[in-house]
Order: structure tokens, then sequence, then C-alpha cells
């Protein structure tokens, strides 16, 4: 199955099904209008939500969201940044520049703090680092739908029902 949106709003699926499949805090990591305003009203007044990002602009525009459940920085190094040695349930990988998500994903598979990664873009595997750092990660399912794929990574889940829901299993 195939079907083609705009390439900014591919990981939507996924990262819905992570946010619903779990109850606690969600860490995003490049903020956007296809992923800050939906996990915004998915974690409401019940989760914490921390939205990090490098971008002025971006930080500015979705700081209207910003709430007790809902923070909003600015990050100056990616690698450097101490919210990746938390736990989290989920973690949305979406940042840039491109170079700094494989160190963040080699932190964060070293850490073992997130139930759920989702992280977009995955078809560029080389490009970003993730043919490195995917199989530090025990199970990972893709959904490659549209063209821009998306990848989530876990410890601890094998996903099943959702490899069943993609058609994979």
């Amino acid at each position: 199955m195939t079907w083609v949106t705009d390439k900014w709003s591919t990981h939507q699926s996924l990262l819905i099904w992570a946010v619903a499949n779990t109850t606690g805090p969600v860490l995003e990591l490049g903020t956007g209008g296809y992923s800050t305003p939906i996990l915004h009203l998915l974690c409401g007044n019940k989760r914490k939500l921390v939205s990090v990002d490098n971008n002025d602009e971006y930080l500015t525009n979705f700081g209207c969201f910003i709430s007790e459940n809902h923070d909003i920085i600015r990050v100056s190094d990616w690698p450097q940044l101490d919210l990746l040695h938390k736990k989290w349930d989920v973690v949305f990988v979406d940042h840039a520049p491109a170079e700094d998500r494989e160190p963040v994903l080699q932190i964060l598979s070293v850490n073992d703090m997130c139930k759920y990664i989702v992280v977009h873009d995955t078809e560029l595997g080389r490009y970003y680092g993730y043919d490195r750092v995917f199989p530090l990660f025990k199970y990972s399912v893709t959904c490659k739908w549209q063209p821009k794929w998306t990848t989530i990574l876990s410890m601890d889940d094998p996903m099943i029902e959702l490899k069943a829901l993609l058609g994979e299993e």
C-alpha cells in the first residue's frame, strides 16, 4: 500500500500509535507543524511533553503551546542535551542538522530509557547514520507506505501488533 502526502507529515501515523500505546512522558526532538500541535493535543493535561529545537523561529512559532505540562526549550548542542538521559515513553527524532541524529540515537540506545523512539526520514539511512545505529536496538518497525519512511525503535517491545497492522507479519 502506498499513498503520497507532503513529506513533512509522513511520521504522523506511527507517532500517534506510539503515544496512544503509552501513558508516560514524551520528548520531541525538533518541533514542527505536523508534530508539535498533535503531540500537544495527544498529551493534553495528563502527560508531560517536552519539545526541543535549535531553531529560534520554530521556538517562537510554537511558544503558544507552553503550559504546565508542555515545555518548549532551546538546545545548542543536541548530543549534550541532558534530557537524553531521562526516562521517556516516547521520543520523536526529527531534528536538524541531520548529522546530529546519529549521536542522539547512540545515546538513547546506550541509556535504554525509552519505550519507543519514533524516527523520521529513515529512507535516508546512510545520510543520517541510521544504518549504524538502528542495529543497536533490539526491535524496529518501519512504515514504508509513503516515500518518506518512519521507523519505531524499541529495546523491549517487539511491536507484533503494529507489524500486523502494517502488513509486515
